[in-house]
């Protein structure tokens, strides 16, 4: 996954002791692929039951249940006070501008300092690319895809 080569050389190679979210998780690939990567825990978020019910039996399947937990919620109501050194965030593609932005505001949040956010969306997606405390480091096209990589600063 190119996200995962982008990612490893941000962090020197390493996901350990890493928390992480994972947002509009579906299978929750990406999330479980940062566990097998190394990453201490993973939290993820999807409002599809039958998406909750996939990651859940991936993880199971990964024997990596004891380090996910499976909310089944819209992104955009979930509450946490908890904080998270990296962040991945694949909303569906027809995502309006403005949500992408009340996205990044939310995730600004979420984020600890110096955390990573992934942000995977339509190559061609318009919004804000320098946001609050966030520093855009690396954005780059596969294809119809697009991936972004901020920095909590």
């Amino acid at each position: 996954m190119a996200i995962f080569n982008i990612l490893r050389s941000e962090l020197g190679g390493s996901f350990e002791r890493k928390n992480c979210l994972d947002l509009f998780s579906g299978s929750g690939a990406l999330g479980l692929t940062a566990l097998k990567e190394g990453a201490e825990n993973l939290v993820c978020i999807d409002s599809s039951f039958a998406s909750c019910q996939s990651i859940k039996e991936n993880a199971q399947n990964l024997h990596l249940s004891q380090q996910v937990k499976t909310i089944k919620s819209d992104v955009f109501k979930f509450k946490t006070d908890q904080t998270f050194d990296l962040i991945f965030a694949d909303p569906p593609y027809k995502i309006e501008t403005e949500n992408i932005n009340k996205l990044l505001g939310l995730i600004t949040n979420w984020l600890s300092e110096n955390g990573l956010l992934v942000l995977e969306l339509r190559a061609n997606s318009v919004f804000e690319q320098n946001y609050q405390n966030l520093k855009l480091i690396s954005s780059r096209a596969y294809g119809d895809s697009g991936i972004w990589l901020w920095q909590k600063v």
